[in-house]
């Protein structure tokens, strides 16, 4: 068993490294080759055409705020409405 296993590993690590190898191999040719500095002009870019740019639109008015309603004032409880007569006839 341990030497099926120890077959298996060498076996695996070939092909691993055979692997490594052609990815190297492909690696190198999807460069492409870099041309010398001197043989080639440099680039002409033509420059970048002026597009002009539409006038912002002013700003739409902000609604008027809502009126606000005045604070309602705290109410006192009367205990006649709610022990009163009604009241004690419901009860």
């Amino acid at each position: 068993m341990t030497l099926d296993l120890s077959f298996r590993l060498d076996d695996f690590a070939r092909r691993l490294e055979a692997l490594e190898h052609e990815l190297a191999e492909l690696r190198a040719l999807a460069r492409p080759a870099a041309p010398e500095p001197s043989i080639l002009p440099p680039p002409l870019v033509p420059p970048a055409p002026v597009v002009a740019q539409p006038a912002a639109a002013p700003p739409a008015p902000r609604p008027a705020p809502l009126p606000t309603q005045p604070a309602r004032e705290p109410r006192e409880i009367d205990l006649s409405v709610l022990f009163g007569a009604k009241a004690l006839a419901w009860a």
